[in-house]
């Protein structure tokens, strides 16, 4: 009987060790500091969107790309929806879900997000360009 109220004794400390630890790391003072150094973002290079071409993905919501951006043969299923473009080595992605504690920003059960990858670092101004392209051109009720 004694072993097991050891053993009990034993997890008990471990339990009471490990909700500690994670209450200090909750505290976020280490990651403030951390953020604090950081130095400032640069503001974002962008490249002309003249030659552009404006896609309408549905309930208002629209985005630019290049003329070179074709749809991907190999795009996921989405679980609320979404599409995939390719240009040489960028991807872009249109994905509709629910993102964050912040849900329903256009008033819609499933928010659009652009997501822009790949070619790394010559590619940046393209991809931020086309993440910045995002527009939601008609006013949307709820959970439509």
């Amino acid at each position: 009987m004694r072993a097991a109220s050891t053993l009990k004794s034993e997890r008990v400390k471990t339990v009471i060790a490990v909700a500690a630890i994670l209450c200090l790391g909750a505290t976020g003072a280490g990651r403030e500091t951390q953020i604090r150094t950081l130095r400032a973002c640069e503001k974002a290079q962008l490249v002309p969107t003249t030659d552009w071409i404006r896609l309408n993905r549905g309930d208002g919501f629209a985005l630019q790309l290049p003329p070179c951006f074709e749809p991907a043969t190999d795009t996921p299923r989405y679980v609320h929806g979404g599409k995939r473009w390719r240009c040489g080595a960028a991807t872009v992605e249109v994905v509709w879900g629910m993102w964050g504690p912040g849900w329903y920003l256009t008033g819609m059960i499933h928010e659009p997000i652009i997501s822009a990858f790949g070619g790394g670092e010559t590619n940046l101004p393209l991809l931020t360009t086309i993440a910045y392209s995002g527009r939601l051109s008609v006013a949307r009720g709820p959970n439509r």
